[in-house]
């Protein structure tokens, strides 16, 4: 696996569960941020890099639960160490959440794609909306906004 991946990803659920997956995923960055729904069934597509590729050394053998809603809403940034065991379908399960990513490596060829919905592994095609190149990686200064606790850069499509 190479050493840096970009990667796309789609969060479909509660507004709080997918905002809390944020706040505690690893990422290096995330470039592009699209929010959409309501506080029940709420989407997130983001486009985000990863030195290391996707929970790559993710190494958890614990069965998860999901986290209560009291528990997800005391998540916070602070907390990304304690997550850093949890994989894709960890995350799946434990935020209650539908959980797309397109992975595409460093050298331009190698692509993955996980789809995790509530622990059960969907094998399916990439959606349209999360096939990415790498000309859509784009860090404009220019284009820099906040969103609290991650840096942002809008991409100009």
């Amino acid at each position: 696996m190479a050493n840096i991946c970009l990667f796309k990803g789609m969060i479909k659920g509660k507004k709080i569960n997918c905002e809390k997956f944020l706040d505690v995923f690893l990422v290096e960055d995330i470039i592009d941020y699209i929010c959409d729904g309501t506080k029940e069934d709420y989407t997130i597509i983001f486009c985000s890099d990863c030195k290391w590729g996707i929970c790559a050394y993710a190494n958890n053998k614990d069965d998860v639960k999901p986290l209560s809603e009291e528990d997800i809403e005391k998540v916070s940034n602070d907390d990304i160490n304690k997550y850093t065991k949890y994989r894709l379908v960890d995350f799946a399960v434990l935020f209650d959440l539908d959980i797309r990513i397109f992975v595409m490596y460093e050298d331009g060829y190698e692509t993955d794609y996980f789809h995790y919905n509530k622990a059960q592994k969907i094998d399916d095609k990439v959606p349209k909306e999360l096939v990415i190149t790498k000309n859509e990686f784009i860090n404009d200064d220019s284009f820099k906004i906040n969103i609290p606790k991650k840096r942002v850069n809008l991409l100009i499509i």
